[in-house]
């Protein structure tokens, strides 16, 4: 005997399979302050393994603080996040953050791809 799946149907174990493969950081309701003050509040993001994320925005609005507590270098107030589904509790080898100054960005641009000092026209 074979089974058949209707052609409209996914079997059940495919899916999560696929949801499995697909699930990367999770932060649901998040909530920091610093000092009293309230710097994120009610964040919630879902972004897949391998997908590229930017965020942009004017300095002091939070960038850095979300992505320290994404990194688990920060602990949210209140919220929760994930990575592949389980909590971010801490730091870890699998999440990071690099800060790079835009002045030091900018004069290794300039110095050109050999990084000999050969000025890249702008």
């Amino acid at each position: 005997m074979t089974a058949t799946h209707a052609p409209d149907r996914v079997p059940q174990n495919a899916m999560t399979a696929t949801a499995t493969a697909r699930q990367g950081l999770e932060a649901e309701a998040i909530c920091f302050a610093y000092n009293g003050t309230e710097v994120l509040a009610d964040i919630r993001l879902s972004i897949a393994e391998g997908e590229f994320v930017c965020l942009l925005g004017p300095s002091g609005c939070g960038k850095t603080t979300l992505l320290r507590l994404l990194a688990g270098i920060e602990k949210p107030a209140s919220g929760s996040l994930s990575w592949k589904g389980r909590p971010i509790s801490g730091p870890s080898i699998e999440r990071g953050v690099v800060a790079q100054p835009v002045a030091e960005y900018l004069a290794c641009a300039r110095q050109g791809p050999s990084g000999n000092g050969e000025e890249v026209a702008d």
